[in-house]
C-alpha cells in the first residue's frame, strides 16, 4: 500500500506522496483536474441567478429581481403614495377649515349644551326626595318585629 500525506493547501484531503495537491485544490486553482466545481460552470453562475435583494429566489434570464421582491417593492410604493395622498387631503382639509372660534364662544356653547341636558333630566314635580320624608324611628319598627316573633 502506498504512502499518503495530507494536501498542503487545504489540509483536509489525503493524497499520494508524489502528488503536490489534491483534486479539489487543483480544480479550485484551475489546474488540470478530472473534477469540475459548481462555481466554475460558465453557462450559469449561481450569483447571477439568485435575487440580489432576498438572496433566496432564483431569477429568470430577463429579471433583475425576483417576482416576490418586485411585488413587495410595488406594495411599499403604493403604501407610500396612499400616505402622501392622505397627507395632501389632511392639508387641504385644514386649509378649508378657516373659521376660528374663540375660547369664550366654546365655553358658551358647552354651557348651553349642559343646560339642555339638565332640562331633559329634570325630575317630575311629584317626585319627593328621601330627605323630605319624615324620619321614622328605627327602634319602634324593631320592637314590633320582636313582639311578633315571640308568639
Amino acid at each position: 500500500m502506498g504512502k499518503y500525506k495530507k494536501c498542503p493547501r487545504c489540509e483536509l484531503n489525503w493524497i499520494a506522496n508524489d502528488e503536490e495537491l489534491c483534486e479539489v485544490c487543483k480544480a479550485e486553482l484551475g489546474k488540470a483536474s478530472s473534477i469540475s466545481l459548481l462555481e466554475e460552470d460558465d453557462d450559469l453562475s449561481m450569483e447571477d441567478r439568485i435575487c440580489p435583494i432576498c438572496k433566496v429566489n432564483y431569477l429568470e434570464p430577463d429579471e433583475d429581481i425576483c417576482a416576490s421582491c418586485r411585488a413587495e417593492q410595488a406594495a411599499k410604493e403604493n403604501e407610500k403614495a396612499e400616505e402622501e395622498n392622505w397627507q395632501d387631503f389632511m392639508d387641504d382639509a385644514a386649509l378649508d377649515d378657516e373659521t376660528e372660534v374663540s375660547l369664550s364662544q366654546l365655553q358658551e356653547e358647552e354651557e348651553e349644551e349642559e343646560e339642555e341636558e339638565e332640562e331633559i333630566n329634570d325630575e317630575p314635580d311629584d317626585y319627593v326626595s328621601i330627605d323630605e320624608i319624615d324620619d321614622i324611628p328605627d327602634d319602634e319598627d324593631d320592637e314590633d318585629e320582636d313582639e311578633d316573633s315571640d308568639i
